[in-house]
């Protein structure tokens, strides 16, 4: 025993303590200020070392790894790396991550495969899939699980075993090469013994179909097969994809079509990734800004308020990273795109800093908005056409000199949103941050959100559905629900007794079109023009039935991943009367000649098309006064279809209701409503409260339609 106190006694008994007795201070003061001391002396020399031995193993695993991933990737995704846990019940069944922590205890990912996975000698059990949305850390995943099973202390890896870790993006842009001829160099002998990680199957090329006669699905079930089978003689395969490539039940296994040496079929074990609960979000901040550090506490504080505020969006490993740049902006984030534009507009103008004097900083940031949004267009072309998600230089080049953009590569290489390797091929950082611009486009574009493949797009769509709502003010007004007096008073001159009786309806808040759908909107969605007054792209589709309508909007649905209809006919005549614009809440009606008199303007020349002034044919859209809402040909052009069915005594039926909440029409019928006059009506039959009605499949140059948009 003494032999052990006698040096930890040395230690105590050291100058230090010497010194502080001769400046007066108590022997037992001094030993203790010499042991803590000495203490912190052996917490550095220990800190140092991890940091040593962390640093070590990086270098190995960058050089191990080569060219999958270099030394930074690596560290950064192990210096802050929080556990990853999963679960065999997909956390997409909850809305809030609050909830998915509530009903489940997920484990650790990594500890469980080391000790259980890899271990299992059922033949079965050698694939394993990796599930989890963007920015869920697929790969921080992958390459920790990587670090872990190389690990001094790892006792669960036989001497013989070995890992290796392939990505399905190709390393060598200039001359790529299929993972599966990679894969094969590895020889039988060495195979048996392997456990090989493939990470990221939805960046794989070849899982689009190319060819128009065979669909996605089938090219990518094909391809899931083939890998399966040309891996099956590694001893473990660990798979990592996003979740939405496999929507099966959550419990059921993928099964593959590759037999086992026995009887029976592989299959793919799935497991979920979680999000990270609010104590994993706490365990990162410490790690980022230092539990102890108090220089770092201000901005520690700042980083607790923005995940207090968006920890819905904060959950992700991926957001998280982004933290510092996040918190120069003061505000509160209530959707995940929100995020993403913060993100990008720091990128640009710490960009612009970083390379340009101030007076050359707002072309440089005009300069690289347009290239990063060609380049992220450029990318998608050519993720459709060869599934791969980067530009070439001669690409970048050519968006270069065809828009006359003046940036030179090394102005946005490096960590950055937008990176660039040595041989100056462009990608984005994170396949989220390419679907952010696209959907940006989506949102701005018509022609190219009815066309767009939402397939592998998750989170393009799910930012798309985002926007539409707040940012499709081209397209869409926003128009606030509220009780009004619905049909035509009593003493309404012209008016039909299908008219009446007025009632009162409550309506909830609802997104209508400011303009009718056009023909060039109808043929980029069907691809032909029904109209009668053709050559005329801004002028109203026409001679549609109600049916065509809804064909119509099931491909326009289809194809954006949104949800459109038509209006119903409470709903229109809200927006024609000016919703909550208009006075008392109530709109007024079409005067003409002294009689019908519009909201604001003289007469209803001034804001329709209707039989007096359209010369017997249709008009463009929008080039009339719109009113209080926003909303162009609400009277007049062509009549609109609704989604209701007519019938003459709904009105009636209504007012013995008293109050009618967002009423839907009768139940059934033979007819469809139709509203607002067209280029053939008299006055009296563009009035707000006037109603029309025709068989489902009837059409004629007359009758067209306006959409309604449901977040």
């Amino acid at each position: 025993m003494d032999d052990v106190l006698k040096p930890i006694l040395a230690l105590l008994n050291n100058p230090l303590a010497d010194l502080l007795i001769s400046l007066g201070i108590g022997k037992d003061l001094a030993t203790a200020i010499s042991a803590a001391f000495v203490a912190l002396i052996l917490w550095q020399i220990a800190v140092w070392s991890k940091k040593f031995q962390a640093r070590l193993k990086n270098n190995k695993a960058a050089k191990d790894l080569k060219p999958e991933f270099d030394y930074l990737t690596i560290k950064g995704y192990r210096d802050i790396f929080i556990p990853t846990r999963y679960s065999r019940i997909s956390p997409n069944r909850y809305d809030n991550p609050h909830e998915v922590h509530k009903h489940n205890k997920p484990d650790e990912l990594i500890p469980f495969m080391i000790k259980h996975s890899f271990n299992e000698r059922v033949e079965n059990e050698k694939f394993y899939l990796i599930l989890g949305d963007s920015g869920m850390g697929k790969t921080a995943f992958m390459l920790n699980l990587y670090m872990a099973y190389y690990a001094p202390f790892n006792f669960q890896r036989k001497p013989q075993q070995q890992m290796k870790l392939f990505r399905f993006q190709p390393p060598d842009i200039e001359n790529p090469v299929d993972i599966l001829d990679r894969i094969k160099k590895i020889t039988d002998e060495e195979a048996q013994n392997t456990i090989l990680l493939l990470d990221g199957l939805d960046e794989d090329p070849y899982i689009l179909s190319k060819a128009p006669n065979i669909s996605d699905d089938e090219v990518f079930v094909n391809r899931l097969n083939r890998i399966a089978s040309e891996t099956r003689r590694f001893s473990d395969v660990v798979i990592t994809c996003r979740t939405q490539y496999f929507p099966q039940e959550e419990l059921q296994d993928y099964e593959l079509n590759i037999r086992k040496p026995d009887r029976g079929f592989y299959k793919l074990n799935k497991y979920y990734l979680f999000p990270f609960s609010d104590g994993e979000v706490r365990k990162y901040l410490n790690k980022k800004y230092g539990r102890f550090k108090f220089w770092h506490w201000s901005k520690k504080t700042a980083a607790d308020k923005l995940v207090k505020n968006s920890h819905k969006l904060m959950s992700r490993p991926m957001l998280l990273s982004y933290l510092d740049d996040l918190l120069l902006e003061e505000k509160e984030y209530q959707f995940s795109y929100q995020i993403y534009e913060t993100l990008i507009k720091k990128w640009f103008r710490r960009e612009s800093e970083k390379w340009k004097k101030t007076d050359e900083r707002p072309q440089f940031i005009d300069s690289l908005q347009r290239f990063t949004r060609k380049t992220a267009l450029q990318i998608y072309r050519n993720w459709e056409s060869e599934g791969v998600l980067y530009l070439s230089k001669a690409d970048a080049l050519q968006i270069a000199q065809t828009h006359q953009i003046e940036l030179k590569p090394e102005e946005v290489k490096g960590k950055s949103l937008l990176t660039c390797d040595p041989l100056l091929n462009w990608k984005f950082a994170h396949k989220s941050i390419l679907e952010y611009f696209l959907a940006k486009e989506c949102e701005k574009n018509w022609t190219f959100a009815a066309n767009f493949n939402f397939k592998g797009m998750d989170m393009a769509k799910h930012f798309y559905q985002e926007m539409a709502p707040v940012l499709n003010a081209t397209r869409f007004v926003a128009v606030k629900g509220g009780r009004f007096l619905m049909g035509s008073p009593a003493n309404e001159k012209d008016a039909y007794e299908s008219e009446k009786p007025q009632h009162e309806v409550m309506l909830s808040d609802f997104y209508i079109a400011k303009t009718l759908v056009t023909q060039q909107q109808w043929r980029e969605i069907m691809g032909d023009n029904p109209s009668g007054f053709k050559h005329c792209d801004s002028c109203p589709v026409e001679q549609v039935s109600w049916e065509d309508a809804q064909t119509f909007i099931a491909r326009l649905n289809e194809k954006t991943g949104l949800t459109f209809r038509l209006p119903c006919e409470a709903e229109w005549e809200y927006a024609a009367r000016g919703g909550h614009k208009a006075p008392l809440g109530e709109g007024r009606e079409m005067l003409h000649a002294g009689q019908y008199k519009y909201a604001g303007s003289d007469d209803l020349d001034a804001v329709g098309w209707y039989g007096d002034n359209a010369g017997d044919k249709t008009h463009p859209v929008a080039t009339k006064q719109s009113n209080e809402l926003g909303l162009y040909d609400m009277n007049g052009n062509v009549l609109e279809w609704c989604q209701d069915w007519f019938s003459e005594n709904y009105y009636a039926d209504c007012k013995k209701a008293g109050v009618v909440n967002d009423p839907r029409g009768p139940e059934n019928g033979s007819y469809r409503v139709l509203r607002g006059g067209s280029w053939l009506s008299s006055a009296q039959r563009c009035r707000s409260a006037a109603r029309g009605s025709n068989e489902p499949g009837y059409c004629i140059s007359r009758i067209g339609f306006r959409l309604v948009f449901v977040p």
